[in-house]
């Protein structure tokens, strides 16, 4: 029985004991000791990860057998190898709940080292567990290899990092740069003489690009390249289910999401109600760099929706995602561009990416040409699902662009756009 002198005596002692059943104590940090053999803190650590049972001598062999194949297989020292392993597989981001005004949201949050590590560590010990290979060492070093070589290839993390870090300055970057290009190219060789103040359109256009960014990133705080992240760590998705080389996968993603994008297209056309949304970008009575940004803000947040489900049912990698969003940005502007450009040249050019003659058919206030040249980037979807036509009917310096029921000039001012799905007319 503790035998207490005072009341001061009494609060120490119901502190300390306070502190020492206390859940939120921090818990001690054990010493890891180094590897007898390369005499390394963090060999020994991924060999407390591989036992099982407590049999470090077998897991000591299994890595020592694995690293010795790896040395003599490239003739380099194993634990440098090692070591280069373990920090490609290193996570620079990961998701954690914050909430917002009531509601939860995942947010990016750049990884401590330490949790790097450890992340790395047990990701690797996961997927070597995983393979067929006969042994566990020679899963073990089929699984090091695979990292060394990078299933998270070295180049591609370098971009993949440098990417996630900078997402806004590198898109906004491209943005301007390529808009100053084609708006000095639409002034030196236009195709079409604009009817309509470019002064008022351009104020309009632009607006409608800063509302739909403000838009998004308040009700998708989880854009599509954190939720890539998210859904990585967790296995979420095709390609995170099934081993493949991650060139190859991000090259299939980006082909997989400009197809996702030709199909909304047409249902944007197909269903009343979402026409009403996407009849905006197509009731611009001229065609020029912005009205490839002209889009009603409804209309960009179920794009954005979308993507998302693809990105989770696929498992599109976050490098993906923001080489396709910067892709359609700056295809978008360039097929939208009053440029010339010569036809022999576009023939060819066409058969790669969407040309502005070729997406120009597409905004015809004729219904019959504007159900036609639904793609963006790619052009191959409109030629396979037959909805490539090659020339409007009345040629692009006379054809009509626009929608009928929108003809007036006020219909080009930023709140008669945004009001624009409310108000009654014919499909056209």
């Amino acid at each position: 029985m503790l035998q207490i002198e005072n009341k001061e005596d009494l609060y120490t002692e119901l502190k300390n004991q306070n502190n020492f059943m206390s859940r939120k104590r921090k818990a001690p940090v054990r010493k890891v000791y180094p590897d007898p053999k390369f005499h390394s803190e963090i060999v020994s650590k991924f060999i407390n990860s591989i036992m099982y049972d407590g049999k470090r001598s077998t897991a000591e062999k299994i890595l020592y057998d694995a690293l010795d194949k790896i040395k003599s297989k490239n003739n380099e020292d194993p634990l440098k190898l090692f070591n280069t392993a373990i920090s490609n597989v290193k996570p620079n981001l990961e998701c954690r709940s914050r909430r917002v005004g009531g509601a939860t949201y995942q947010v990016p949050v750049e990884v401590k080292s330490k949790r790097a590590q450890a992340l790395a560590l047990r990701w690797l010990m996961d997927a070597t567990r995983k393979r067929k290979n006969k042994t566990m060492a020679d899963k073990l070093y089929a699984e090091l290899i695979d990292a060394l070589k990078n299933k998270v290839l070295g180049h591609i993390k370098i971009m993949t990092d440098f990417l996630s870090n900078s997402e806004t300055i590198v898109r906004l970057s491209f943005f301007i740069g390529v808009f100053i290009i084609l708006a000095v190219y639409e002034n030196i060789a236009p195709m079409r003489a604009l009817v309509r103040s470019r002064s008022v359109r351009w104020y309009s256009n632009l607006g409608i690009a800063v509302l739909n960014n403000i838009f998004v990133n308040i009700i998708f705080p989880l854009m599509p390249v954190a939720l890539a992240v998210f859904a990585q760590e967790r296995g979420w998705g095709i390609f995170n289910i099934f081993n493949a080389p991650t060139e190859l996968v991000i090259l299939i993603s980006v082909v997989i999401l400009d197809l996702v994008i030709y199909f909304q297209h047409i249902l944007f056309h197909l269903i009343p109600v979402l026409w009403r949304f996407h009849r905006m970008h197509h009731a611009d009575q001229d065609f020029d760099v912005t009205t490839g940004i002209r889009f009603h803000p409804v209309e960009i947040i179920l794009s954005m929706a979308i993507k998302m489900a693809v990105t989770v049912l696929f498992g599109i990698p976050a490098l993906a995602i923001l080489i396709f969003e910067i892709l359609l940005n700056i295809t978008s502007m360039f097929n939208h561009a009053n440029i010339r450009i010569p036809i022999a040249f576009d023939k060819v050019l066409r058969i790669f990416i969407v040309t502005p003659d070729m997406h120009r058919v597409h905004h015809s206030i004729l219904p019959f040409e504007n159900n036609k040249n639904f793609g963006f980037n790619i052009p191959w979807w409109d030629f396979l699902f037959g909805t490539y036509l090659a020339q409007p009917k009345f040629g692009h310096e006379k054809m009509d662009i626009g929608i009928d029921i929108f003809r007036k000039p006020q219909d080009l001012h930023l709140h008669r756009m945004l009001i624009q799905p409310i108000i009654s007319g014919s499909r056209e």
